[in-house]
């Protein structure tokens, strides 16, 4: 049995947020977020630009379509599927889990409650400064050896970091603009 402290004490903050979590409903499968009402939600990704949906239909390949039927039926469910998200998930479920793939990335407090609004400005916070998104392309290139199946899963997780600052970048325009 391992008694290192630290452990101890991250087991005790992910219990106690855990139960945070069911008790009050918070969404988020690897940070705890307070739930936003989901035509709110419904309504930032359908004022998305024009332009960064055509980005992200280009982005996962999607054919030609009007605009909001090439996001609601081609782009949201493609990011759902590469988050490994249930059949059952909202709109809500969908934007949290792109936001985490960032925080997680730029190595955003786990162990906090935010509600969406503070989560993206926290994100954003540990953004700035550090350039752009990795990305794990390159590294594609130079390790030709990996197997096929190794190949397309990384690419897979590109393609969502890429949308998730996509779609980042884009909140930020939209909440500047509200303002």
């Amino acid at each position: 049995m391992d008694f290192n402290r630290n452990l101890i004490i991250r087991n005790l903050q992910l219990g106690y947020y855990d139960t945070m979590r069911l008790l009050k409903q918070l969404r988020g499968r690897k940070y705890y977020i307070i739930p936003e009402e989901e035509d709110k939600v419904f309504e930032i990704l359908r004022s998305l630009p024009d332009v960064i949906v055509r980005d992200l239909g280009g982005l996962f390949k999607i054919k030609e379509m009007p605009i909001k039927r090439m996001l609601f039926e081609g782009i949201i469910p493609e990011i759902a599927d590469l988050l490994g998200l249930k059949a059952s998930s909202d709109y809500q479920d969908i934007l949290i889990g792109l936001m985490e793939t960032l925080a997680k990335n730029h190595g955003v407090e786990k162990f906090r409650i935010y509600s969406l609004e503070e989560f993206i400005i926290e994100i954003k916070a540990h953004m700035e400064g550090k350039g752009k998104l990795y990305i794990m392309k390159s590294r594609l290139e130079k390790e030709k050896s990996l197997n096929k199946r190794l190949a397309d899963v990384l690419r897979r997780k590109n393609r969502l970091n890429k949308a998730a600052k996509i779609i980042f970048d884009a909140l930020q325009t939209i909440k500047e603009s509200m303002e």
